[in-house]
Order: C-alpha cells, then sequence, then structure tokens
C-alpha cells in the first residue's frame, strides 16, 4: 500500500524526520488497532449496563456512548494516547512544512494555469 502519492508540490522531510514520521504513524495504528481493541470489552462489561440503567435502552446513541466510555479509566487512557499521538503527527510535519514554504510559495506562484476549480 502506498503511504504518500507522489505529486510536484510532496514536501519531504530528511532522515530522522522521516524516520519520526514512520514511527509515530505506527505508534497511532498500534493505540488504535492493539489498544483500542479493548474498548469493546469495556463497553460491553463495563459501560453497557451503566448507560443503560440511566438512559435506557432506547436512549442510548453515540453520544451517551462516548460520556460513558469516557467515565472509564481505559476509555481516558484510549482518548488520552491518541490525542497525544495526533499532536505527535502534527509535530512530525511542522519543522519539513515550515522549512519548504519559502520555495512552495514560489512554485505556486509562478503556476501559469489554473489548477483547478470547486463549484457547490
Amino acid at each position: 500500500m502506498v503511504l504518500q502519492a507522489e505529486h510536484d508540490f510532496l514536501v519531504t522531510g530528511n532522515h530522522d524526520e522521516v524516520n519520526r514520521q514512520h514511527y509515530v504513524s505506527r505508534l497511532r495504528m498500534h493505540i488504535l488497532n492493539e489498544i483500542g481493541k479493548g474498548m469493546r470489552d469495556v463497553y460491553e462489561n463495563r459501560v453497557k449496563e451503566k448507560i443503560e440503567k440511566s438512559l435506557g435502552k432506547q436512549h442510548k446513541n453515540e453520544h451517551a456512548i462516548r460520556k460513558g466510555m469516557l467515565k472509564d479509566n481505559y476509555g481516558r487512557m484510549w482518548s488520552s494516547m491518541m490525542v497525544n499521538c495526533q499532536d505527535m503527527v502534527w509535530d512530525s510535519v511542522k519543522s519539513p512544512l515550515e522549512r519548504s514554504q519559502p520555495e512552495l510559495n514560489k512554485r505556486i506562484s509562478n503556476l501559469k494555469t489554473k489548477v483547478g476549480s470547486l463549484t457547490l
């Protein structure tokens, strides 16, 4: 599977930056897949019954489930890891983008044709 499509304005980092991005990507997938799979057990065994007792089965929706999961230590920890990992994603791409911005701005301003349009 190709992680990034090649194009004329692709920003690539140096060796360390690329490896940091790969590490953060793998960490994110580990949190999503390995740690996140425990969320179903937490819901089924600890959260579902509490929600149904407080709201009734007919009022159980994604908002109630999210609130219930965030009251559980496992849910809070998983959510915290995901938020921190997303921050790491942005931090890992910031330096290459900031370094490339002047050159990208120059190349974009030199475009002679319209790149495309969007009609809503």
